[in-house]
């Protein structure tokens, strides 16, 4: 049996396989990192988006409705304890909060994707009743 011709196959089938396992883990890596930064932001923008709704005027009167002023600097005060910003879209009846986050790569840096954008919105919308 000559196996002449078979030689060096094996160091390819493993170059192949550790490439292949160093992309699978450069995926889990970061993008654990991305879902983290998701979760993160996205509670963020939910507790801002309460605590924006809960500035309300009119309740006396039969129409409440969100302070947009008051919603806004209450929002930004509880966001900088955070050092993050938001855009605030905020409406009689409705307000939405969202917030972006750029996450950079480690492993993924080495296929050329140096950074992910996350972005999580979360809307309060007041209930009459």
């Amino acid at each position: 049996m000559n196996c002449a011709h078979e030689r060096g196959s094996l160091t390819g089938m493993f170059v192949c396989l550790v490439m292949g396992l160093l992309a699978v883990s450069a995926l889990v890596f970061d993008g654990g990192q991305v879902v983290r930064t998701y979760d993160e932001i996205s509670t963020l923008a939910a507790d801002a988006a309460r605590i924006g709704g809960q500035q309300i005027v009119g309740i006396r009167g039969g129409d409440a409705q969100i302070d947009e002023r008051s919603a806004v600097l209450t929002m930004n005060r509880y966001l900088s304890q955070f050092g993050e910003s938001a855009r605030y879209r905020v409406g009689k009846y409705e307000l939405t909060v969202t917030l972006v986050r750029r996450v950079n790569t480690n492993m993924l840096a080495l296929l050329g994707i140096g950074s992910r954008t996350v972005v999580a919105s979360r809307t309060v919308e007041l209930v009459q009743g």
